[in-house]
């Protein structure tokens, strides 16, 4: 059974305005909010901080997120298809089987987060924080990883077909990207990465598909 401090719409929307007078309002922090009828498709403000609270199997599609705290929320099987959450925390956050396909986390830090499952075909993560991140099993087809740090993060079965991790080339530096994304210490067992070239990467020490660990070439 789901935690937290289960609360109305109309209790959720009184914290909100408290929260948009006060950005230090912390009164949202480990609510349940699986009841709460959203008005449009805003979480209702800017900033807001939502850390430990309870998402879990709502339909968030086209959701706007951007720069929302949302460490260690609960988001497991949540509908978050196109959604925007550009610069948002989503530290030690559960999305196990979420679906974010086509969402733009462009510059969001999903450090520690646990994806495993999850679909984020298509999904924007440029420039994304996944250190530690947990994806295995999880759908990565075509997602811009450009930029990304996936140092220490585990791959282990997911579907790495067409992403872009392609490296130095000068498409990606014409989008003022880096020249490498960091894979050091990444679990790619099992992985399919057909079409994905890993030169110019950091990519020391990351398990392989077939279970060897990658020597950089010199």
């Amino acid at each position: 059974m789901e935690q937290g401090n289960i609360i109305t719409t109309s209790e959720y929307y009184e914290l909100i305005q408290k929260n948009n007078q006060d950005q230090n309002f912390v009164g949202l922090i480990g609510c349940n909010l699986t009841n709460i009828q959203f008005k449009g498709k805003h979480i209702g403000g800017s900033r807001l901080n939502l850390t430990k609270t309870i998402l879990s199997g709502l339909d968030l599609s086209e959701f706007e997120f951007s720069s929302v705290i949302l460490t260690e929320a609960n988001l497991n099987n949540t509908d978050l298809y196109l959604a925007k959450l550009t610069y948002s925390k989503l530290r030690g956050t559960l999305l196990k089987n979420a679906d974010l396909r086509k969402a733009n986390l462009e510059q969001a830090d999903l450090s520690n987060a646990n994806l495993t499952g999850a679909n984020l075909t298509e999904a924007n993560l440029r420039g994304a924080n996944l250190t530690g991140a947990n994806l295995s099993n999880s759908k990565l087809i075509n997602v811009n990883f450009c930029r990304a740090c996936l140092k220490n993060a585990n791959l282990s079965n997911a579907d790495l077909s067409k992403a872009n991790l392609r490296g130095n080339t000068p498409y990606i530096l014409r989008n003022n990207c880096s020249p490498f994304v960091e894979l050091k210490g990444a679990n790619l067992d099992g992985a399919n990465i057909s079409g994905v070239k890993f030169e110019n990467h950091q990519v020391k020490d990351a398990i392989m598909p077939d279970g060897s660990r990658y020597e950089q070439k010199n």
